[in-house]
């Protein structure tokens, strides 16, 4: 498994040099967009290229990927998260998501001490993302009285987006590395699109308010929302209004017990396991 370096020359460069002709790689296991055109400029490698697939929107880049990495005598094959982008790509292999075992293993008990939450209000987490935290930061924080009047709000904000704010049942998170705390603590989310993010709080059974994000992206966002909100597991923030928001968190709370049994009747089936028998498979 290789994350990719940004894409650049010297990406390109550190690629083929130092981390594939350097290593004995029998095939190469590949996420993300930017890194599937990568390795199709690096097609002179001759191994067996298996691809992961998290969104409802294939890549950009995948057709190239495909077009010119060449697999002799290996399979390629193309795991998905969603079951209707594998039937859309050659090789394409329904998986699902691959989730983090560590999730499942904090307790609400233990992760309101932590997050020193003293009040038995409902907690919403807020996740932003990287590229559509600001919008999302200015729509909370422009309702933050309504929203700490019903709930107990745990805002991600993103890397050196905080503000010095002072407003009781509010705490501020830059980033987080034990997301496993804090979706133990929530009761409710406000999200954005992102598969990963999605398919983790569907299999913690957390309620979701999807904000997907338009712009800075080819509308995967949208579908992911599209997709979740039609199984019953979400609803969607049309319009980043304050009024919007407020309204559908309303419909959230009265639709928790629908969509909770909705998310039960979702059989997540056992990807981790089957992602690691074709890394089995291609091993041998």
């Amino acid at each position: 498994y290789v994350e990719y370096p940004r894409w650049s020359a010297n990406g390109i460069s550190m690629l083929r040099g130092n981390i594939i002709e350097s290593q004995s790689n029998s095939f190469l296991i590949i996420t993300g967009g930017t890194f599937l055109l990568i390795v199709g400029i690096n097609a002179m490698i001759k191994i067996g290229v298996n691809n992961f697939t998290v969104n409802s929107m294939l890549s950009a880049t995948y057709p190239v990927e495909t077009a010119y990495c060449p697999i002799k005598n290996k399979t390629k094959v193309v795991c998905t998260a969603f079951p209707s982008t594998a039937k859309n790509i050659k090789n394409g292999i329904f998986c699902g998501p691959l989730i983090r075992e560590e999730l499942f293993k904090s307790s609400k008990q233990e992760s309101h001490k932590k997050l020193n939450i003293n009040t038995d209000k409902p907690v919403l987490l807020v996740v932003g993302g990287s590229l559509g935290a600001q919008s999302l930061n200015e729509l909370v924080w422009s309702s933050l009285n309504e929203l700490c009047n019903q709930f107990f709000v745990v805002h991600i904000t993103g890397k050196n987006k905080t503000k010095n704010i002072n407003q009781q049942n509010y705490k501020q998170i830059e980033f987080a590395n034990d997301m496993q705390v804090l979706y133990a603590a929530c009761d409710y989310a406000l999200t954005r699109g992102g598969s990963n993010a999605l398919f983790e709080l569907l299999s913690l059974k957390i309620p979701m308010l999807i904000s997907p994000l338009k712009k800075q992206t080819r509308g995967e966002q949208i579908l992911n929302a599209k997709y979740f909100c039609e199984k019953g597991f979400a609803i969607t923030l049309e319009e980043e209004t304050k009024q919007e928001l407020l309204a559908k968190l309303v419909i959230l709370i009265k639709k928790e017990k629908q969509i909770k049994q909705n998310m039960n009747k979702y059989s997540n089936i056992n990807s981790n396991q089957t992602v690691f028998n074709f890394i089995k498979r291609f091993a041998n």
